[in-house]
């Protein structure tokens, strides 16, 4: 198996878990305003990691492939 690949989709299920955490955290605290401080750190990170992982797959698909 390809490592990147591997690495890839690890990053990218790591966002996307990020990003479903941020939003089940809303409900859960009655829809209250949510802390900015909290949620935008989260968000941000697991958008760059969502991100970084797509990169990292694109990358290592054309890597692997040869002319």
């Amino acid at each position: 198996p390809d490592t990147g690949s591997i690495l890839g989709t690890l990053l990218i299920v790591t966002g996307t878990g990020t990003r479903i955490l941020v939003m089940s955290y809303w409900p859960i605290h009655r829809f209250s305003p949510p802390d900015p401080g909290k949620t935008l750190c989260i968000l941000i990170l697991g958008f760059v990691s969502l991100t970084v992982g797509i990169e990292i797959v694109f990358s290592s698909f054309f890597v692997s492939v040869r002319c």
